[in-house]
């Protein structure tokens, strides 16, 4: 399906609400940053792509208000997994194997990757690692999520027309390198726009699975979801729950859907609800 860009920057809050996530845009001067993953923009309108490995198959879009109060929105090609020669490289396949950044809301600020201005960790993630190489999360991978990685910067990758290849080992890369126009559009907007902003939430979600779903949902029955980063009631109600069933410790319901309710809900997707490749997602309305 075909989702117009025009206005949508005026949409994503409300459903970033629904997945009871922050919004940074809050005034002049701020921007909001996330990723679509399975995704593809052709300069009018986002629509769903099959992700594969080694492939620019993702949106990443910054939208906010410039220092006068005026709008702007940003959609630009990239890819937010790993390239297949990390994926198949030594220094991973002797190891715990290569990261790829599940889906959440996480905290990102101005830093440096390998020299150039980029964007680094601000906090932890969740990360799957395909321990047997096979670029497919299998059941055990999924069940064992890796909270404890580092360096899972945001920063500029290759030409869009060639493989993702070396330009990421698990961090989340935008196309067509440091000096094409899509990395520098948003170099500008998280440098220099949202200059006085400390911190930004970068959100990652499925495209066709979560946001076109919503996005077809009549207004008056939206789907709502509860995850990694995700806040409020609606987590105190699932971490209460998980609590009482012995998946979670009392003291750990804290309204906040961190790591310990991430592995928590993980265990009871799969020994609950019987999901072999347990996601960390929660549909709650």
């Amino acid at each position: 399906m075909a989702v117009k860009t025009e206005g949508l920057s005026l949409i994503i809050p409300q459903f970033l609400a629904d997945l009871h996530m922050g919004c940074d845009v809050t005034g002049p001067g701020t921007v909001q940053i996330g990723c679509f993953r399975g995704c593809k923009f052709n300069g009018q309108d986002l629509r769903v792509q099959q992700t594969k490995l080694d492939q620019y198959s993702d949106v990443f879009f910054a939208f906010g208000q410039k220092a006068d109060g005026s709008p702007f929105a940003a959609y630009l090609q990239g890819s937010a997994r790993p390239g297949a020669y990390w994926v198949n490289h030594a220094s991973y396949t002797q190891a715990r194997g290569c990261p790829t950044l599940q889906p959440g809301q996480y905290a990102y600020r101005r830093g440096d990757h390998k020299g150039h201005e980029a964007m680094n960790q601000a906090g932890r993630v969740v990360l799957v690692r395909d321990a047997d190489d096979d670029n497919v999360i299998d059941p055990e991978e999924a069940f064992r999520p890796d909270y404890s990685g580092w360096a899972i910067n945001i920063h500029s990758g290759g030409n869009a027309a060639l493989p993702v290849d070396i330009w990421s080992s698990g961090c989340q890369v935008i196309a067509d390198g440091w000096g094409g126009k899509p990395w520098r559009t948003f170099h500008n907007l998280v440098y220099r726009v949202a200059a006085g902003q400390k911190l930004f939430r970068y959100t990652l979600v499925d495209y066709r699975e979560m946001f076109c779903k919503w996005w077809n949902a009549p207004a008056a029955s939206k789907p709502q979801w509860i995850m990694y980063g995700s806040s409020g009631e609606a987590v105190v109600d699932e971490q209460t729950h998980l609590a009482w069933n012995g998946y979670l410790a009392t003291n750990a319901v804290t309204g906040k859907w961190g790591p310990d309710t991430d592995l928590a809900y993980r265990r009871y997707q799969r020994k609950a609800l019987g999901m072999q490749v347990p996601d960390g997602i929660k549909q709650v309305a």
